[in-house]
């Protein structure tokens, strides 16, 4: 029994029982400093994370890494 909190992002939830691989990118630039985001959507006081998430079915984990960094930097 599961209910979704933020209406503006869609439900994730399986309605089965399944697991999920996270994946996560580090981004240096020339200065060699690491980019964090600022996680918005948290209940944890840590709010500054690398990008990532999960990976979709039958991604790659480049492609996933990828991805993730793409929606959550636009880079």
């Amino acid at each position: 029994m599961i209910l979704w909190l933020d209406s503006k992002v869609p439900n994730r939830m399986p309605g089965y029982a399944n697991h999920y691989v996270g994946v996560g990118g580090i981004v240096i630039n020339k200065a060699k400093q690491v980019m964090l985001i600022k996680e918005r959507r948290t209940l944890d006081n840590r709010k500054w994370k690398l990008p990532g998430g999960f990976m979709d079915p039958n991604e790659k984990i480049s492609q996933a890494v990828e991805r993730e960094v793409r929606e959550e930097t636009g880079l």
